[in-house]
């Protein structure tokens, strides 16, 4: 969020920021495979990583994200952002993550690998689009 605040206010800059999320991420992915290299077989270690619901996780993620992602690149519009990429990359991320908080609520899969993939992969689909628009939609 914090990101999204930075970059949406003309000459702020949100490297830091950007940075933050990517430590983040490949924090929570060394912890997520840490435990599992080399000491468990395959066959577990793909279940963990596969689940069963794999293919429709991202999926559910991404549509969740939309009627967010709508109404905070409206609202972002207002604040002026000058990297209008960069910002709608950002709000459609933490739109994304909001919308897997809310997609685990439900969701009956909990190993590390699962949720470091597929929601990272439907928290993307709404950073992608926010990316796509960010110059159409945020332009002012």
């Amino acid at each position: 969020m914090q990101a999204v605040k930075r970059v949406a206010h003309p000459g702020a800059n949100a490297v830091g920021s950007v940075k933050l999320i990517v430590v983040a991420v490949v924090t929570f992915w060394t912890v997520a495979l840490a435990p599992t290299l080399g000491s468990v077989p395959a066959i577990p270690f793909q279940t963990e990583f596969w689940g069963r619901t794999w293919r429709e996780c991202p999926l559910y993620i991404g549509v969740i994200s939309l009627p967010m992602l709508a109404v905070a690149l409206r609202l972002l519009r207002y604040w002026g952002p000058v990297s209008v990429r960069l910002a709608g990359g950002l709000v459609g991320f933490v739109c994304g993550t909001l919308a897997a908080a809310i997609y685990a609520l439900h969701c009956q899969e909990s190993g590390l690998l699962f949720l470091g993939t597929w929601y990272l992969i439907g928290a993307l689909i709404p950073t992608a689009i926010g990316t796509a628009l960010g110059p159409t939609v945020l332009k002012w």
